[in-house]
């Protein structure tokens, strides 16, 4: 199954089903790819009115506004380009999440009633663990990416969509955290110190930004509506 060509209704009734994937781990990622097409959505129709604007300020009288704006509309662009980007990347990532789940499940599966089965079954296990930890990682990381977005959207984008802004950066906070914490309830499983370790620290720096920036985005959109 793959979950991009899926109906939204076709997606929540997979979800809602009585089996574990797509879960949580799936969700969030999904809810990430929301929030950068909401960043796409406010990016592109900023940067319409601004070539609009641009076409009306080419004489010298002008010139400072329209400097002004053809700076602006190259950085709207930009973050509509990565935005798009990091949209496809959320629903791979969403079906990459149920496949490494569904490996850690068949891993356990595997037999065991000789020594060398069990050391078999638990190289397999703990190879899928990190693979269930390291999806869930890389949407953390992501998701900052657009947290990042979402800061210049609510800076340089039309003032009408700032409750757009608002939503992408809920949204983008939401699939963070959750992706935060499918990569918490698999490190425990693991045996590899190092790989905990470094995996632990990289997503506490992630959500650490994180949630500075979700927190001054929302804080500037509370105070300009």
């Amino acid at each position: 199954m793959t979950f991009g060509n899926l109906t939204v209704s076709e997606f929540v009734q997979a979800v809602a089903e009585g089996s574990p994937t797509p879960g949580g781990g799936s969700v969030s990622p999904l809810i990430a790819s929301l929030s950068s097409a909401l960043i796409s959505m406010v990016g592109s129709l900023t940067a319409s009115r601004l070539e609009a604007g641009v076409s009306r300020k080419c004489d010298e009288t002008d010139r400072d506004t329209y400097c002004e704006d053809i700076i602006r509309k190259q950085l709207i662009l930009d973050a509509v380009s990565v935005a798009n980007r990091l949209q496809a990347r959320f629903l791979v990532l969403a079906d990459e999440d149920s496949a490494a789940y569904d490996r850690v499940i068949a891993a356990y599966r595997l037999p065991r009633g000789t020594e060398d089965e069990k050391q078999a079954r638990s190289c397999a296990i703990q190879d899928a663990l990190k693979d269930a930890c390291r999806v869930p990682a890389e949407v953390v990381k992501l998701a900052l990416e657009v947290l990042h977005l979402t800061e210049i959207m609510a800076e340089h984008g039309m003032k009408s969509a700032l409750s757009d802004v608002a939503v992408a950066c809920l949204a983008a906070w939401a699939g963070m955290r959750g992706a935060y914490f499918n990569v918490r309830i698999n490190l425990p499983s693991i045996k590899d110190k190092a790989f905990v370790k470094e995996t632990e620290d990289d997503v506490a720096d992630f959500m650490s930004s994180g949630k500075a920036i979700f927190e001054r985005v929302m804080a500037q959109i509370e105070q300009s509506l």
